[in-house]
């Protein structure tokens, strides 16, 4: 996914988590599972969040539900190198 292509949805800016213990390899295959969970957990916790095209969009403030003036951040997550 380019940058034009989340602007187009709204986001203003991604954040990116390195997890430790997630694999190198088939990241297509885990990433959308571990979205989906991710937003169930922003839910639970009555935060917006939407899991769209494989990318995970939140509101950038949690007052501003609708995310219409503040816009929205992208939450990326990938494999962390071992130390």
């Amino acid at each position: 996914e380019t940058d034009r292509k989340a602007a187009r949805r709204g986001a203003v800016a991604k954040l990116r988590f390195y997890v430790r213990g997630l694999p190198w390899v088939k990241r297509k295959k885990w990433l959308l599972p571990l979205l989906r969970g991710i937003a169930a957990v922003f839910h639970a916790q009555r935060r917006e969040a939407a899991v769209s095209a494989g990318s995970l969009l939140v509101p950038l403030s949690p007052a501003d539900a609708r995310a219409e003036a503040a816009g929205l951040v992208r939450l990326d997550f990938c494999a962390a190198r071992a130390p």
